[in-house]
């Protein structure tokens, strides 16, 4: 993180620590902005600038790009994706956007036009809304943005990229920012991941965890 996401962050790690023994919405709330602020802190701050990891994706696509690679980006957070589609925007660089708000129809369309033409060399997907459902074998290179609690749900995404036509080896990143709920929510997933057959969407979506885990 930079100095200024750092100062953010422990200031609402410290707001999230007084929250124990409160109602557990209001946790899981305060989980979700730590998860925000290491992704995408212009999601819900004011007057602040690209995130750290933003930046750094984008370099990254650049690099796949110039490589001849095609790219899919994962992430739980729409705004994220909006943000990041705006940063290769920017470079001149067409992306393609799926989230819970596109129709049906035009998932298909963009997952068909992404896997047969040349054009669009980048397509961001919301986790869920392109965890099931769709073949991306035009990508060979997958970013998960943020981690999320279920590592089923993450590997349902990437299987995406693992479909029938796949001529290709995948290469799966997973981008972690050092010091942060991001480790931890990577050590939950090790410690339990027979726990986490299924999770529900709501208030963060990380209701199946104990008080323990939330500690």
């Amino acid at each position: 993180m930079s100095e200024s996401e750092r100062m953010m962050y422990l200031a609402y790690l410290d707001k999230a620590r007084a929250l124990q023994g409160e109602n557990k919405i209001s946790i899981l709330s305060s989980l979700t902005r730590l998860r925000q602020l290491c992704v995408d802190p212009a999601s819900f701050l004011e007057n602040f600038d690209h995130s750290t990891k933003l930046l750094y994706t984008r370099e990254l696509l650049k690099e796949t790009i110039s490589n001849g690679h095609k790219a899919i980006v994962f992430s739980s957070f729409k705004t994220a994706l909006l943000d990041l589609e705006a940063l290769m925007n920017e470079e001149g660089i067409s992306v393609g956007v799926i989230t819970g708000d596109t129709s049906g129809k035009d998932r298909m369309d963009l997952a068909t036009d992404f896997n047969t033409k040349d054009d669009i060399k980048v397509l961001l997907v919301s986790l869920k809304a392109g965890g099931v459902g769709l073949n991306l074998v035009g990508a060979d290179t997958v970013i998960h943005l943020d981690p999320w609690w279920n590592p089923q749900v993450e590997n349902q995404a990437s299987d995406r990229v693992h479909r029938i036509g796949q001529t290709h080896a995948v290469t799966i990143l997973r981008l972690i920012m050092k010091d942060t709920i991001e480790e931890k929510v990577l050590n939950l997933q090790n410690i339990k991941k027979d726990m986490y057959n299924e999770i529900v969407e709501g208030n963060g979506g990380a209701s199946s965890l104990s008080d323990d885990d939330i500690k």
